[in-house]
This record gives structure tokens, sequence and C-alpha cells, in this order.
């Protein structure tokens, strides 16, 4: 059952809903009660409503709407995690509040955070770490050749990264 609740930020303008929904609660220029609002991605792939409250324009993202209304936050987290990692599902009982390096964390379980060359701001590739481990070549030799630091090298020979190589 769909259950709704005023958006506190927005004097009860508009609603949000346990299933990730948004609707005009008050009628204003035109708009009608009751009247989904238009949801949008974000670069990110979050979901975003566009909320017209007292002459401003806020967008805000769904999910953090919905838990801000739905869900207790007495030890004050600062971020919302879905639960099972589709930034689409903003039903009540996807989310939870967490800290960052919860939600960091469980994005790594699932898979969802790039690792190695699939990273942007990577310099080495899977291939190169599987060498560096491999050759007794020297730490500043191996710096150079692949454009990396001598830290960079002894963190990936005694696998404090790139663990998943």
């Amino acid at each position: 059952m769909e259950i709704w609740i005023p958006i506190s930020e927005t004097d009860g303008f508009y609603e949000v809903s346990n299933l990730g929904r948004v609707r005009r609660a008050k009628k204003s220029r035109g708009t009608h009660i009751g009247k989904l609002t238009s949801l949008v991605s974000d670069k990110d792939g979050y979901i975003v409503v566009t909320l017209h409250v007292a002459g401003l324009i806020r967008n805000r993202k769904v999910h953090r709407l919905v838990a801000s209304e739905f869900i207790a936050n007495p030890d004050s987290l600062p971020e919302v995690n879905h639960k099972d990692g589709e930034k689409t599902n903003n039903k009540v009982e996807n989310l939870e509040w967490c800290l960052h390096l919860d939600n960091q964390q469980h994005a790594g379980k699932l898979g969802l955070m790039a690792a190695g060359s699939k990273n942007g701001t990577a310099k080495l590739t899977e291939s190169d770490v599987i060498d560096i481990r491999k050759t007794d070549k020297s730490g500043p030799y191996l710096s150079k050749l692949y454009g990396v630091s001598v830290a960079t090298i002894s963190l990936v020979r005694r696998r404090k990264i790139w663990k998943h190589v």
C-alpha cells in the first residue's frame, strides 16, 4: 500500500511516498493537487525531482527525500544507502541511513565500484601489476618504467593496493 507524507522542507506543497514517488499536495499556478512530479536521472544515475516552493527551485534526490520522511536517523548518519545497489529503487524498504565508509564498502561488495584499470584514474593495468609482483627489479627502476611513485610500487608488491589481482 502506498503511503504519502508531506515533505518537510516544502511546507506541505509536495508529498513523497514510501514507493519513491513525489506529488504536488497543494494547488499553485495551474498545477493540480495529486499530480505526480516528473522524475529524471542525474549524471550519477540517481533519481531527482525539481520542487518549486516559495519562488525557489530545489532539485532533490528522491532517495534522500524518502529516507528523510520515512526512516528515523537518531545517530544523524549522513548518507542513504540503497540496500540492493540499484540507485533507481527508492522504496523505503530498500533504503537505510549509513556512514560514508559503510556506503563505500557496501558498493564494493556489490561490485559497483570501479576497481583496477576500470577506474578512470588508474595508471597501471592488471598486467602491469602482475609483472611488478614477479620481477626483482628495484622500486625506483619500476617507478620510472611505469610512471608511478616508488611508494605505489611498494604498495602493489605488498598487496596493499590492487588486491583483486
